[in-house]
């Protein structure tokens, strides 16, 4: 505590104050060889002095004198210090380039710890690495937003800061106390894409609030390819006593852009497509009650107010022609224009849940209510098709879900722990009311969905994982305000959507099923390793609007029942190696093969109704990470990128193609300030990838880029 005193005597400290610090840390692991306490604060000690791989050392050994506190802590207590350790390494693994690693690690802390606000922040800022800045792809928006917000609900008041903005590693004060801060990140690219996030925020007795501004202007890669992001958000987290607090949140965001679908051959962008989403406004007001240490009730509401604006110049309406002897031909008219499409999407999520901690179980239960609508217009301009055909159309459907849930993680014995669930969904969603011509009606839906997982620790550094989970998505917003488990045995069971976006649209109602084996390895070489494979699968029914034609010219709209089913196995390695005090290298190679079907089933196998797609992605990355203590720090980054395309895919080849990316920076004033500069893409390298793999844009010519940052 002499040591922490001093690392945080005030805001600079001295290289004398240092000395001290790192002095008492060294002579408290000496008293007491055993404590695991003095590692763990000599860890985030050595973060904030950019001692990254000393950090880790710390608190790897932190982590095996976890349970020397046996005399002095229950073993509910043992495993809170397990998770806390467990999430402050997740964060440093973060700072050394060991994203996957740090996945394990934060999922492994909130299966130690399911009741710790620590951990399931810092796997909500796992999960946020793995989004699509852009979010076009939306696959990992339920977790991440999930997790954050369970987090923020189990915080106590002065446990972190409740900002998107702020990471853990800048709010990791030694000692917390009644301050206020602020936080500012701003990225310049040299094509003139601009970034902005601030965050001002405070704690003052049990009330601490955080007022977070975002700002993204990006002009694209291509005709029509520009963005723009704003929001702002209040956030207030409110202590009752001792056992309640009460969490709010209300913000407002705007979202303008052209075609931002990813597309294999840039020239089929769509140059008159305009997207405009406004969500005015989104909150949160949850409540949550501490029995007992590991005994909570967290109750969510959630209201939701989006529309959706666009207009589209080049659609593609199918049809069905009905002879008079009763056969059946079918088409679509291509590049009928979109006129204009608006959507406003209003409702509520309302849940419960109850987490109970008692001997070696931990049972996560709870209930969730949905309710809303889609209070939707669209018009076509078909007067050059279909001559009388109508072109506005109208619905305004009912969302309604209700969901129960129960989760039991069983620590069979020390090193083993079994995760067994098991939900009910109800779920009525609009039949269509995104695809013009709109039609009536819903459609509902009810599944029993169990999940299964068993995390092993076989030998020493060893983990194997296995994973089996069904789960129901949503319709739209509705996915991300939930709080039941995101995640059984460190793999992922609740995804906003597998099948991709930029090829058949927003999927409701998709089923998905996750089946996953893993290996981690830790050696005493610094040396960690994770083998990894993965099915990820999602199947859906939906319909599509059309127009029933007679001999005649037009008889009336329609809705066309479409199926779809994809399918995603991957194979994964990844090797993470420290050297030194101040080396960190990664290397990763994942192969994944996607495969896309569809179909209408009643409708003849027509080929412009048909869809059979297959692509096989294999990715090698390289990664060196340089980081002195007095501030200096650089990266460098190798991507090796082929792509196959096979199937009704075969047309578009693929690519084969190398990127790489250099970093070099400063942090100043124990991290409170920063600034890098990279170029990115440094050999010009443009790809064209087809979209049915998921993949992060990147950019496609030299770029420059210059990152400031500063927290206080």
């Amino acid at each position: 505590y002499l040591a922490k005193a001093y690392a945080d005597s005030r805001v600079w400290v001295t290289p004398a104050e240092e000395d001290k610090a790192r002095h008492e840390f060294e002579l408290a692991k000496a008293l007491d060889p055993q404590d695991p306490t003095p590692w763990l604060y000599s860890a985030l000690f050595n973060q904030q002095g950019n001692r990254v791989n000393e950090a880790i050392d710390d608190l790897r050994e932190s982590v095996v004198r976890n349970d020397n506190r046996a005399l002095y802590r229950s073993p509910d207590g043992l495993d809170q210090d397990r998770a806390v350790r467990s999430g402050n390494l997740a964060n440093l693994f973060a700072d050394a380039g060991f994203q996957d690693f740090g996945v394990r690690e934060a999922t492994r802390a909130v299966n130690d710890d399911y009741a710790n606000a620590s951990a399931h922040l810092f796997l909500a800022n796992s999960y946020d690495a793995l989004r699509d800045p852009r979010q076009i792809n939306l696959r990992y928006e339920t977790p991440w937003y999930s997790e954050y917000l369970l987090g923020n609900l189990l915080a106590p008041v002065g446990a972190g800061s409740l900002s998107q903005t702020v990471a853990q590693n800048e709010y990791s004060k030694l000692f917390e106390r009644d301050r206020l801060g602020w936080v500012n990140r701003t990225t310049w690219t040299s094509n003139g894409d601009w970034i902005q996030q601030a965050a001002q925020f405070g704690q003052f007795g049990n009330v601490a609030y955080s007022l977070d501004g975002f700002y993204r202007s990006e002009q694209g890669q291509r005709a029509n390819n520009e963005l723009e992001q704003r929001a702002v958000f209040v956030t207030a987290k409110i202590q009752v006593g001792a056992r309640d607090g009460f969490f709010l949140q209300a913000g407002v965001s705007d979202t303008e852009s052209g075609d931002v679908l990813q597309r294999y051959d840039a020239g089929t962008a769509i140059r008159g497509m305009r997207l405009e989403e406004r969500q005015e406004p989104v909150g949160h007001l949850g409540w949550n009650h501490e029995w007992r240490p590991g005994m909570n009730t967290v109750v969510l509401v959630s209201p939701w107010n989006v529309t959706q604006t666009l207009v589209n110049p080049s659609n593609a309406v199918p049809w069905v022609f009905l002879y008079p002897d009763g056969t059946v031909e079918t088409g679509q008219f291509n590049l009928v224009p979109m006129e204009k499409y608006q959507s406003r999407l209003t409702g509520v999520a309302v849940e419960v849940q109850q987490l109970w901690k008692a001997d070696r179980h931990t049972v996560v239960a709870g209930a969730r209510y949905q309710h809303g609508g889609f209070d939707t217009q669209a018009r076509l301009n078909v007067d050059d098709f279909v001559t009388g055909a109508p072109a506005d159309s109208t619905t305004d459907p009912k969302l309604e879900r209700a969901s129960v849930y129960a989760y039991d993680h069983w620590s069979l014995f020390r090193g083993a722990l079994l995760t067994m669930g098991v939900s009910y969904d109800r779920l009525t969603q609009p039949r269509n009311f995104r695809t013009a011509p709109l039609t009536e009606g819903t459609d509902t839906m009810d599944r029993v969905l169990p999940k299964v997982g068993l995390t092993v620790t076989p030998w020493k550094g060893g983990t194997v994982r296995a994973a089996w989970a069904r789960s129901l998505g949503g319709v739209s917003f509705d996915q991300s305000f939930r709080l039941e488990p995101v995640q059984v045995a460190g793999f992922t069971q609740a995804y906003r959507g597998l099948m991709p976006e930029s090829l058949v649209g927003s999927v409701g109602g998709q089923e998905m099923e996750t089946i996953g084996m893993a290996w981690d390895q830790v050696f005493p070489t610094r040396t960690w390793l994770t083998v990894s494979g993965e099915r990820l699968s999602s199947e859906a029914s939906r319909e599509i609007g059309g127009y029933v034609l007679d001999q005649f010219g037009f008889e009336a709209l329609t809705a066309i029942r479409q199926e779809l089913a994809f399918t995603e196995h991957s194979v994964a390695m990844t090797v993470g190696q420290l050297l030194g005090r101040d080396w960190a290298l990664t290397m990763r190679y994942r192969v994944a093969e996607a495969e896309l079907a569809g179909v209408f089933p009643g409708l003849p196998a027509d080929e412009d109704f048909v869809r059979n797609e297959r692509s096989v992605l294999n990715q090698a990355t390289f990664g060196a990470r340089y980081q002195r203590p007095e501030g200096l720090f650089a990266s460098w980054d190798s991507a090796w990128t082929h792509q196959s395309n096979s199937r009704d895919a075969a047309e578009m080849t693929g690519d084969n193609f190398w990127r790489h990316d250099l970093w070099v920076g400063w942090r100043f004033l124990r991290r409170q300030a920063e600034l890098a500069v990279g170029l990115l893409n440094l050999t010009a390298e443009d790809y064209r990838l087809y979209p049915l793999n998921y993949f992060g844009e990147t950019y496609r010519e030299r770029t420059v880029a210059v990152t400031g940052r500063f927290a206080f």
